[in-house]
């Protein structure tokens, strides 16, 4: 009874997921295929994602202070360097700009991870934030030293869960 209910929507819904579905699969070939257009686009998207969480963390610095508690100053201090970064790679051009998202998530890694390492025993999950931290840690060291993986690994890692993420819509058209 319940299947008969939803058949009329299941059916307009096929249609849906399988053009959605090979829009996206496309999708993830052409990333696939141009990595470096995608990972340009990317870079800006996560150059203003970056600056968008230096001014959140920048706020959050403030209110902690406004509340009568003392201000961490490494939250103060990867708040300014989320901003910096960020409109250093906005303020890029050309081929720079795919170096620079190398560069831009390895630094991330490293401000954020050594953040969360500081701030680690105000989580409700100190271990966890901490292991966490050390790994991003880890992972913004190799990056910075070989910052093309990071931009190569961020367009790939796109393409294929475009390409996934397609085909499970297309297998759900059927």
């Amino acid at each position: 009874m319940l299947n008969n209910q939803y058949e009329g929507t299941r059916k307009k819904f096929r249609w849906v997921s399988l053009v959605f579905g090979l829009i996206m699969a496309v999708l993830g070939l052409v990333v696939f295929m141009h990595p470096y257009k995608f990972a340009l686009t990317i870079t800006w998207l996560f150059s203003l994602a970056i600056l968008l969480n230096g001014i959140i963390s920048f706020i959050f610095w403030y209110d902690i202070g406004r509340d009568g508690y003392p201000r961490p100053g490494v939250l103060l201090i990867d708040a300014i360097l989320d901003i910096i970064l960020a409109v250093l790679v906005l303020t890029s051009s050309g081929p720079d700009k795919f170096v620079m998202l190398g560069y831009m998530f390895a630094f991330w890694f490293i401000f954020d991870s050594a953040t969360s390492l500081s701030m680690a025993s105000l989580s409700f999950h100190p271990g966890f934030n901490m292991v966490l931290g050390v790994l991003g840690l880890i992972m913004g060291v190799i990056m910075l030293f070989t910052p093309m993986i990071g931009a190569v690994t961020v367009a790939y890692l796109a393409g294929a869960y475009l390409l996934v993420f397609g085909i499970l819509l297309v297998s759900r058209a059927f």
